[in-house]
Order: structure tokens, then C-alpha cells, then sequence
């Protein structure tokens, strides 16, 4: 869809068309499902996220502008929802015994790597910060644009360049080490 057909559809259902909403959800329903995944490393917690995301979507509907694109509006409402839900269930869990995640997926799975390579893979994003990994997700896994993950991050285009450099090199300097591979250059 065209930018000018999200808008003339976010009137409508703002107008009260509200069973048009669910031409959002289909179309963003995957996409945001995987970023929550791959935030959560959890399947139903991921499906809960993606809930509360398409809750605050609709309520915030009329609050778009269109400074943005709609999809980044979307994704970096999703992706602040996604990082409150996820805040909220680390404090839960400080408090309970937290339960094995059955239902992980590594960071490539569109890719066919070899299972010790996917193994790898998730062992070095797991000891990557999450906010090296969520940048690292914006940029490879959803092909985001610098602009759009400075829109998405609130920061500036320059400042999304110097971080994604950054998190590139600590990226495969953990894969190196990992993967005992530790020449330097």
C-alpha cells in the first residue's frame, strides 16, 4: 500500500470503520511477530507482545501524523512496546522462578546454516546486549533503512552509523572468540 492509501485507511478507522483494523494487522502481523521473537526468544510471550502491540496500535492510530512512514511509525511502536513488555516480564521474573524458553529461535533463521552454526550463533547473540542485537536486528533482519532506524531509535543518522558499526565489530569479535577464531587484523 501507498502512503497516501494507509492514511485515507487510518481515517477510516478512525471514523469508526474499525473492522478495516484488521487490514493493519494482517499486513504487519508477521513482521512484528518476528521482531517480538527475536526480542523475547519466547513463542508465547511473543504471541502476548503482539497482542499489547496491536492494542496500542489501534489506540494510538489517530496520533499519526505522517512525518513517518506508516510502517516505521509501526515498527517503532512496536518495537517500544515490545521493549516495555519485555522490562515488565524481567522484573516478574527477578521474582519467580523462570521457566525454560522451548521455543527459541536463533537470529538467522531464514538462513540455511549448518546447526552448529546456528548454535553459535544464538550463544554469541545471547551474550550480546540486547541493545546490540536490536540494532543489529533493525538493520539485517529487517532491512531498515539508516534513516528509518534513526525514526525508529529517536537518535540521529550519524549516531545510527557509529552504533552499527559498533555493534558489528563486537558482533563478530563474540563470534571469533566463540567460535575460537581469534586472529586479529
Amino acid at each position: 500500500m501507498t502512503e497516501e492509501q494507509w492514511k485515507a485507511l487510518i481515517a477510516e478507522i478512525t471514523a469508526g470503520h474499525t473492522e478495516k483494523f484488521s487490514i493493519v494487522i494482517n499486513h504487519f502481523r508477521d513482521k512484528i511477530f518476528r521482531m517480538c521473537i527475536k526480542r523475547l526468544k519466547n513463542h508465547n510471550e511473543a504471541l502476548d507482545a503482539c497482542q499489547e502491540i496491536f492494542l496500542e496500535i489501534y489506540k494510538s492510530l489517530a496520533s499519526f501524523k505522517g512525518k513517518s512512514q506508516f510502517a516505521t511509525w509501526i515498527y517503532s511502536l512496536s518495537f517500544f512496546t515490545c521493549s516495555d513488555f519485555k522490562k515488565k516480564r524481567e522484573k516478574i521474573s527477578r521474582h519467580e522462578n523462570p521457566s525454560e524458553n522451548y521455543f527459541q529461535m536463533p537470529l538467522t533463521e531464514d538462513f540455511p546454516l549448518h546447526f552448529a552454526e546456528q548454535e553459535l550463533i544464538k550463544q554469541v547473540e545471547k551474550d550480546m546486549p540486547d541493545s546490540v542485537m536490536e540494532l543489529l536486528h533493525l538493520k539485517i533482519t529487517h532491512n531498515f533503512s539508516y534513516e528509518e532506524i534513526a525514526g525508529i531509535l529517536k537518535i540521529s543518522v550519524n549516531r545510527v552509523k557509529t552504533r552499527l558499526f559498533r555493534a558489528r565489530k563486537k558482533f563478530f569479535s563474540a563470534y571469533r572468540h566463540f567460535s575460537g577464531k581469534n586472529e586479529t587484523k
